[in-house]
Formats: C-alpha cells, sequence, structure tokens
C-alpha cells in the first residue's frame, strides 16, 4: 500500500502539472495585467530583461520616480530570483526610457493628470507622462508585463495609451473597530499602487477606538483607544509613504454616531443618563454626540485643527452615518431646539450638525465628505455623498447637483465573490441621474472580523478586480477572463509584500497545535481551498476582544483551486464528447479532497481549535465521494438508479449545510456532476 503522505503528494504533482497545462493553454493572451489599460496593441517584439534594469530619465528625474523604478526592481528580483539593480544609462543603451514633461505636488493633486504612453520594441521600452503621477501609473503596468519563456524573461512588444476612467479609486480601511498596525497600512498602499488605486480612506475613530493622537487633548486616546493609536508623526509618515506611490489619504472621523471612543472621556457631550463605555461589541449604539450644545463643536474645532494639518488633502470624511436617533428623541431639551429652531425631526438636527461641521472644515479649506445618510436638501452642493445603502441614493444625489462617490456593493468585507463587484458599475447606465456627478467609487474593509494577520486576505486579490472596475473601460466586463488574469496578479500582490496568501499557513500551524507540526500542511491548505465563507453572514459573538484565529479566520472567499475545479466540470460536462484527461483531472481534485478531509478528521481529535472543521470534513468527505461515483457512471456510460440520484442529491444537501459560517464551495459543481449522470427511465 502506498503511504497516505506520498500519495497525496503525487496527486498534487499531477494536478500541478495538469494546472500548468491550463495556464499554457492561455499563453497567447495579449497581456496579464490589471486593470486592462484602455488601448492595447501587440507589435510581436520581445524586449529581453537581464540583471540589470538599465533607465534614462530622458527629461527630468526626481526621487520619487528614482524610488519608483526602485520598487519595480524589486518586484522583479522577486520575481526571477535574480539579483536585478537599477543602472542609470545613456538613452541608446537603456532598457527603459522614461520621458516626464512635469513634476507633480508633492501631496498627489485630485485633478491628477494619470495618463500614460508606453511603446516597447526590441531595443527599448519608453514610458511617457506628462507628470510624475502618470510615470507611476505606467510603471505599474511595467511590473506587472514581466514575462517569461524558455528564452528568459522579457517584455511583450506593444503599444498602450492609457488612462483611468474615475479620478477618485479608493479603499477603505477601517482601523476604528481593529486597529491596525501602521506596517499593514504600507503594504496596503503598495498593493494600492500595483492596480493604481490611488485614495487612502483611513476610517480613524469609531464606537471601539479613537485611532489617532490629538496632543491638545490626550485623554481622547488614554481612554478611548486601548492604547493602540497613530502617533502625529506616524500619520505623516503614511502620507508621505502614499503621496510617493500617487496616493492620496483622505482621513474619517465619524460624527454624530459612532462617537463613543470620543464620549469615554467626554460623557457631558451626549444626552442620555446610561454610562458611556468603551464598546466591544459591533453595531449602532445609542450615546452620540448632542449637537445642542455648544462644547461639541469646541472639540470637534480642536480635534480638527490638529488633524486638518496632518492630511494635506482638500478633501474630509465625517462619516454621519446609523445614528439611531435614541438619545436624542428622548430629550425634551434636544427636541425643543428642534422645534425653536424649525428643523423637523431628528433628520433636520443632523444636517444642522452637518452644517456646523461643515463650516469648521471650510475654516480650515477641506471640502465634506459624508455617508448618504446626511444628504438633506439644506446640505451645501460642495459636499460630497458617499453612497453605501443602494443604487437610488445615487441617482437622487446627481439629481440634486452633488458629486458622488459609490461604495455600495463594494462591501468587500462582506465576503461576496469577484464577479459581483466586478459586474458593479460606478455609473451603471440608465440608473444615474447626472453621471458626470460621479467621481468614482471605493472598495470598502471594515474590520469587524478581521485582524492584522488577515486583513490582506479580505482585501486581495478581489479588490484588484474592483480597482479595473475603476480604471478601464466600462466596455471592460469579460468575467471569464477577469479571473484568469486574477491569477496572475494574485502573485504580483505578493512580490510586493501583502499578507494575503502566507497568513493561511501561519494559522494552519496554530490551529494544528505542536503535537502535529509535522503533518503536511499542503494537504490542510486543499481542505481550506473547498471551503469558502458565507456572504455576507455576520459571524455572533464576535466582540474586539475575540482572537480572530479560528477555522471561519482561515477560509478564504473565491479561491483559486475552487474556480479551477468548476471550471474543469463545466468544460467536462459541457463537451460533445467524453473526454478523458478532464475526467482523470476532475478525479484528481476529488482525491485530494478526500484526502485532506481523511487528515483534518485525524487531527481534530486532539487539536480542538480545529473542532469547527471537523463537521465540515465529513461533509467534504461525503461530497468528494459522491463525486467520484458521478464521475465514475460518467466515465463508463453506465445508467444508476433513480433511488441513487435520490440519495445523492439528499446526502449533497446535508453536506451543503453551514458550519460557523463555512460550507462546502464544491457543492454546486458536484452536484452538477450528478445530475449529469445517465438514470434508469
Amino acid at each position: 500500500m502506498i503511504p497516505l503522505n506520498n500519495m497525496i503528494r503525487n496527486l498534487l504533482g499531477l494536478l500541478l502539472v495538469s494546472l500548468l497545462c491550463a495556464q499554457s493553454a492561455n499563453a497567447d493572451a495579449p497581456i496579464d495585467i490589471m486593470p486592462l489599460p484602455q488601448h492595447v496593441t501587440l507589435n510581436g517584439f520581445r524586449l529581453p530583461v537581464g540583471k540589470s534594469l538599465t533607465v534614462h530619465y530622458s527629461k527630468l528625474s526626481s526621487a520619487r520616480l528614482q524610488h519608483a523604478t526602485e520598487r519595480l526592481a524589486n518586484a522583479w528580483q522577486t520575481r526571477t530570483s535574480v539579483e536585478t539593480k537599477v543602472v542609470e544609462s545613456d538613452e541608446s543603451k537603456a532598457a527603459l526610457v522614461i520621458s516626464c514633461d512635469s513634476l507633480s505636488p508633492e501631496i498627489p493633486a485630485v485633478s491628477a493628470d494619470e495618463s500614460y504612453s508606453l511603446d516597447i520594441n526590441s531595443k527599448h521600452a519608453v514610458l511617457h507622462a506628462t507628470n510624475e503621477i502618470g510615470v507611476l501609473r505606467g510603471l505599474s503596468t511595467v511590473q506587472q508585463l514581466l514575462a517569461s519563456d524558455k528564452q528568459g524573461w522579457y517584455l511583450p512588444g506593444l503599444a498602450i495609451t492609457d488612462a483611468p476612467r474615475f479620478s477618485w479609486r479608493g479603499l477603505l480601511i477601517d482601523t476604528g473597530r481593529h486597529f491596525m498596525p501602521v506596517g499593514v497600512i504600507y503594504r496596503n498602499l503598495d498593493a494600492m499602487a500595483l492596480v493604481k488605486l490611488n485614495v487612502l480612506h483611513f476610517h480613524l475613530t469609531e464606537d471601539q477606538g479613537f485611532r489617532i493622537e490629538i496632543k491638545r487633548h490626550p485623554e481622547l486616546t488614554a481612554q478611548g483607544s486601548d492604547g493602540k493609536f497613530y502617533t502625529q508623526q506616524q500619520i505623516k509618515d503614511i502620507v508621505s509613504y502614499a503621496a510617493e506611490r500617487g496616493i492620496r489619504v483622505v482621513p474619517e472621523l465619524d460624527m454624530p454616531a459612532h462617537t463613543v471612543s470620543w464620549l469615554v472621556s467626554h460623557p457631558e457631550l451626549t444626552t442620555g443618563s446610561e454610562p458611556v463605555i468603551l464598546e466591544r461589541r459591533w453595531g449602532g449604539f445609542n450615546p452620540v454626540f448632542d449637537p445642542t450644545n455648544e462644547a461639541v463643536y469646541s472639540l470637534v474645532n480642536d480635534v480638527l485643527d490638529e488633524v486638518t494639518t496632518l492630511f494635506p488633502d482638500p478633501f474630509f470624511h465625517i462619516g454621519g452615518d446609523e445614528n439611531n436617533g435614541i438619545q436624542w428623541t428622548k430629550s425634551e431639551s434636544i427636541q425643543k431646539f428642534i422645534k425653536d429652531h424649525g428643523l423637523k425631526n431628528n433628520s433636520g438636527l443632523q444636517t444642522y450638525f452637518n452644517q456646523r461641521v461643515g463650516k469648521i472644515l471650510d475654516h480650515y479649506n477641506k471640502r465634506m465628505i459624508g455617508w448618504d445618510e446626511i444628504l438633506n436638501p439644506d446640505l451645501p452642493h460642495r459636499d460630497v455623498i458617499e453612497t453605501w445603502r443602494g443604487e437610488g441614493d445615487i441617482s437622487k444625489a446627481t439629481k440634486e447637483g452633488y458629486d458622488v462617490i459609490r461604495a455600495h456593493n463594494y462591501y468587500i468585507d462582506l465576503q461576496r465573490k469577484t464577479d459581483t463587484h466586478y459586474q458593479t458599475d460606478p455609473e451603471p447606465e440608465g440608473s444615474v441621474g447626472n453621471p458626470g456627478h460621479v467621481l468614482g467609487g471605493e472598495a470598502t474593509m471594515w474590520s469587524e472580523f478581521v485582524n492584522s494577520q488577515t486583513i490582506d486576505s479580505r482585501i486581495w486579490p478581489r479588490t484588484a478586480a474592483i480597482a479595473e472596475r475603476f480604471w478601464s473601460s466600462q466596455a471592460t466586463k469579460d468575467v471569464d477572463d477577469m479571473y484568469r488574469r486574477l491569477d496572475y496578479i494574485d502573485l504580483r500582490l505578493d512580490e510586493v509584500g501583502t499578507q494575503h496568501k502566507k497568513y493561511v499557513r501561519q494559522l494552519l500551524e496554530h490551529l494544528i497545535g505542536s503535537e502535529h507540526s509535522k503533518s503536511p500542511l499542503e494537504v490542510l491548505e486543499n481542505f481550506v481551498d473547498a471551503c469558502e465563507p458565507v456572504s455576507g453572514l455576520p459571524r455572533k459573538g464576535i466582540t474586539s476582544y475575540t482572537p480572530l484565529n479560528t477555522f471561519p479566520d482561515v477560509v478564504r472567499v473565491d479561491g483559486k483551486i475552487q474556480r479551477h475545479f468548476s471550471y474543469k466540470v463545466k468544460s467536462f460536462l459541457d463537451a460533445k464528447t467524453f473526454n478523458e484527461a478532464s475526467s482523470y483531472s476532475i478525479t484528481l481534485y476529488l482525491l485530494k479532497w478526500k484526502s485532506s478531509a481523511s487528515l483534518i478528521l485525524k487531527i481534530s481529535n486532539t487539536s480542538p481549535a480545529l473542532s469547527d472543521a471537523a463537521t465540515l470534513a465529513y461533509q467534504l468527505n461525503d461530497a468528494a465521494a459522491l463525486g467520484l461515483e458521478a464521475i465514475n457512471y460518467i466515465k463508463h456510460d453506465q445508467i444508476a438508479s433513480v433511488a441513487w440520484k435520490q440519495m445523492a442529491l439528499k446526502r449533497l444537501k446535508l453536506d451543503s449545510e453551514v458550519r460557523n459560517n463555512v460550507r462546502l464551495a464544491i457543492i454546486p459543481s458536484v452536484e452538477n456532476l450528478i445530475n449529469a449522470v445517465k438514470i434508469e427511465k
């Protein structure tokens, strides 16, 4: 008998060959990058790339451009495993000629021209842009273009003219609910630059944490942060780090709701009698600012006086969402204020608050952004609405003349599949009142259920597809091609330092414990690849104290192996004649999953941390067995009984049950195999 570990390794080897063959079938694809440029023409040339990246700056050079080419060389070095150095050269000898017409402001401008052109032939690549920001976008394209064949590393010959469709292409990172160390922000900024995102929406305050140092009011972080916050110097460093990559940083201090972290040190600024305690749970809570209290605006002004100097960007986000209004409704003084000032209701009072805060921001030359709850006819039209509750709010806001940023259906924390986000357009045809007012969109990474170890995996690689939706032509809609290229960008993201892949092995080592430290982790990763989180389903019992290192924290949405298996099954069943190679490949997948399920069941007996996975392992073992039975029927053109099919589908339904927010991702494909079996009449 072949030992289990050897059998698994053999199967994995055969599977790897199968995947490589599948990739080679796409070798004639034009370019494997994200986002796709607006215009690409291939010319058939091939530019060899050696150990030195020879660069010539034909018009001007700068520290920002030099640092960008060094990052390019470092990424290539990681990819090629060959030491790669930047060497400035004469134009005639340079592999990369950078033609930049002008310098850009230290902090990227909102209206920055991000267009560029790239021409690659057999002698050199010529990158031209009107300013540094355009060059940075072009270098992101060059970084991804590096390819290899039997002759070595090279850049494909082509001509590109490119520019973004939208000027606002953002990623929100919530540091209020779970604090994210500076290193997390840095590596995600590097990933953002790779896919040409240009705004970091920095969510800094929440009911669970006040995350920014205020020197005039140290009590805010002393009582409202658990000691986890960014110093002002760290904020300056983050803004500078982002600017070097052509990324703007827009802060958000959420108010008047989601302000418990302010109120724990200033309970006099709310109206309720209930004690104000730093929240550990998630949701909307009763303690909020009292807009009738002048001391509120005094504190807000003190905070904004410091924070606005740290963030040079002209935009400032005040939140404005999820105010339940309970305290305002119960307060006689607040209701009297509403009546005396002709504000009609709580919504009118919030608009009054927004107007007051807006005037403070005007004083600091900032343009206010808020979530769509702030939309009110009395809101100044220079303010920007970020929509999160539906497309109707986009139409309403744009019809009334407000600029809009779309976040609705880009909530990546909900762990929906990539194609759902990819097929959502910031200004869908026929549903936007005034498309010219749509500035762009943002992917939003709320942090209730992530920590610094897992956050990258919830952002990447899916956000690369969202970045393409923000940058590329509206006509770029091919979902299959998007997924094909996503497999490549998945590797490129790893090169710039994201932890979206590495964390799986780290958490698995924790889950199996030292007793099983020699267990083959690749087999356990196979088990993870068969599972997926349930999209949009909140996890019960999780607080800010909960260690997010259980099995549901390991599982990733829209895994590559799941997709490949699904494609294999679909191609196999769509074929007009039986394909032995496809049948064999599907069998390998199913055997692999049976083996990984067996290992999980064995380890879970003495590894309590894997208890969540044990039931799923039983389900996977059964589902894989059903798939093997089905493929065997199809392979031998045998007819199954009606009873077998009924039994198989009944078992599969049980195997599809959700366990602690996780389910088997392979169920639909196995069901398709069962339904493809010929049944007796």
